[in-house]
Parts: structure tokens; C-alpha cells; sequence
């Protein structure tokens, strides 16, 4: 008989994808606040997220609270939806996951 491998909350952590990870804390037009997973906050990892966020057409302001690990994004609602903001904010973080700069 096979066993089955013990898994603990840690190693589930590890396995879940970063962007399961981030919550959506407040939304109003033009204003999105994320809590996002402590890896994503390190000062290297959160300056290269916050220039690509910064980068996304309609996106005017970011704010990092790396100590909260949230971050506020201020949008033209206009140029660039809620939903299409979000899409683009997770393929960013998916590149940053993929690129191998969080192990």
C-alpha cells in the first residue's frame, strides 16, 4: 500500500501559486489596494514589481507598503479597466514567478 506524503501548512504555502496569494483589500474607481505575500515585499523583488505595475497603460501611481505587504495602485479607469488591470498585474507577477527571482 502506497502512502500518502504528509503535507504541512508551510510546504502548502510554497506550492500555491503567488497570485492565489494576493487578496484584494479595496476597490473603488480608479483605486486598487492588494495584500500581497511577504516574498513579493522584498525590496529588490518590490521594486521590480512596482516599475512593472507603474509600466501598465493607465496606471499613474503605486504605492509599496512593503512592512503591510500591500500595495496601492491608482488607475484611469478609462484607459484601463479593473479587470484588465488585474489580468496584467498577475502576468506580471507570473513573469516575476517564472523568472526565478523569488528562490
Amino acid at each position: 500500500m502506497l502512502e500518502k506524503p504528509v503535507l504541512f501548512f508551510a510546504d502548502f504555502i510554497e506550492i500555491m501559486s503567488i497570485q492565489k496569494q494576493c487578496v484584494l483589500r479595496y476597490r473603488t474607481i480608479g483605486h486598487v489596494r492588494f495584500e500581497l505575500p511577504l516574498i513579493l515585499c522584498q525590496q529588490s523583488i518590490a521594486e521590480n514589481l512596482a516599475s512593472k505595475i507603474k509600466a501598465i497603460d493607465g496606471v499613474y501611481r503605486v504605492n509599496f507598503y512593503a512592512r503591510q505587504c500591500k500595495i496601492s495602485i491608482r488607475f484611469q479607469e478609462t484607459v484601463c479597466d479593473f479587470t484588465q488591470l488585474t489580468k496584467q498585474l498577475f502576468t506580471v507577477i507570473s513573469e516575476i514567478e517564472k523568472s526565478g527571482i523569488l528562490n
